[in-house]
């Protein structure tokens, strides 16, 4: 499979509602990315894991820019949870290299299901 592409819902304005998009599962090897479209944004991101029986981990790397010091961000998902976290693009994004522009998402076990809203 390839890498996936999580879908990024733009929130235009405050009280105003916009078209849900449907949450993707992360490949096992490659993971998933999203595309933020603002440099300085805020990102509600939901994880959804899939697997009805077991607990899985979702990784949000740390981006390579001046923001992205520290540890990647670990989140634990117990089976069948779904947990909503939100986070800010200069902390996750890659400002160089292969994957500019983007925020990293992995996966082991490629049960988790993730889509992501812009803020606005």
């Amino acid at each position: 499979m390839a890498i996936t592409t999580i879908p990024l819902v733009t929130l235009t304005a405050f009280n105003s509602a916009v078209a849900n998009g449907t949450a993707l599962a992360l490949d096992a090897t490659l993971g998933g990315f999203l595309t933020p479209t603002k440099k300085d944004g805020k990102i509600l991101v939901m994880l959804i894991n899939n697997d009805s029986g077991n607990a899985t981990t979702c990784t949000i790397e740390k981006g390579n820019g001046l923001q992205g010091c520290g540890d990647d961000l670990v989140v634990d998902l117990a089976a069948s949870a779904v947990k909503v976290i939100a986070i800010e693009t200069g902390l996750f994004m890659d400002v160089y290299g292969t994957n500019k522009g983007k925020i990293i998402f992995k996966d082991a076990a490629a049960d988790t299901k993730v889509i992501a809203y812009e803020l606005p």
